[in-house]
């Protein structure tokens, strides 16, 4: 087995990307906290979060367990009125093999007070 063989052996995409407990109702003006939960990618996934087709980088953190086998992403979020309807994605990706991706998508439901 050739160098390439093995080394896709150890590069793994990621299997399974959920957003973990996110609010049917979220209220404008108030943070929240969403979770992205990406299991099977090794090395250890690269997560990023997309409002409605754009990055976002603010409020992003990520932590790796089991080795990395399981990623979590933490995006803190103030939505606005107008955010109402938006889609919110969470993209994860093995950082070796970047153009395979796999995500989960939640719309938004923003209500004012």
């Amino acid at each position: 087995m050739g160098f390439e063989s093995v080394q896709l052996l150890k590069d793994v995409l990621p299997l399974e990307t959920k957003i973990l407990g996110l609010s049917l109702i979220l209220l404008a003006g108030e943070e929240h906290e969403f979770t992205c939960e990406t299991r099977g990618s090794r090395p250890r996934a690269l997560t990023t979060w997309w409002l409605e087709g754009l990055k976002m980088t603010t409020g992003v953190s990520d932590v790796s367990r089991e080795g990395g086998n399981v990623t979590f992403s933490t995006l803190l979020f103030t939505p606005k009125p107008e955010d109402n309807g938006k889609k919110l994605v969470c993209k994860s990706a093995n950082p070796v093999l970047p153009k395979a991706t796999i995500e989960d998508e939640r719309i938004l439901r923003v209500h004012c007070e």
